[in-house]
């Protein structure tokens, strides 16, 4: 009969302790409902009593925490907090009106559109526009 190997059981020992205190990687964070400070989200904190999956922005401040933690209360958790600061608004062509695409083919492509146009043919129009300012920006 062979003597155990001590050293394999310290390895696979050393490695369920590892195991254990590894972050998750789909959600890496667990956000307190009081202060809003997150913690890596592992075998040891993710039972914590305070503590919820955090699905917003790890890099947001204090207070966008706090205000993603008041909204998922408010929603028993079912709705994210989306960050809709005004840099981040983008003009989507497709569920744009008539008069919203006028307006902006106007701005961004000095392109006169009239209203009476179908709203293909004006969407048509602008990408038609979009496509030439990209080409020109790529000879340049």
């Amino acid at each position: 009969m062979n003597a155990p190997n001590f050293e394999i059981q310290v390895e696979r020992e050393s490695r369920r302790i590892q195991n254990a205190y590894k972050q998750d990687k789909d959600i890496p964070f667990l956000i307190n409902l009081d202060d809003a400070r997150l913690v890596p989200n592992n075998v040891n904190t993710r039972d914590l009593p305070d503590y919820r999956p955090y699905h917003g922005d790890v890099n947001w401040d204090l207070e966008k925490r706090k205000a993603w933690v008041t909204q998922m209360l408010r929603t028993g958790g079912r709705v994210r907090v989306v960050d809709t600061s005004p840099e981040d608004t983008v003009f989507d062509l497709a569920k744009a009106t008539k008069e919203q695409i006028a307006e902006f083919a106007k701005r961004e492509y000095a392109l006169e559109l009239a209203l009476d146009t179908d709203i293909r043919t004006m969407r048509r129009k602008v990408m038609e526009a979009e496509e030439a300012r990209s080409k020109s920006d790529s000879m340049a």
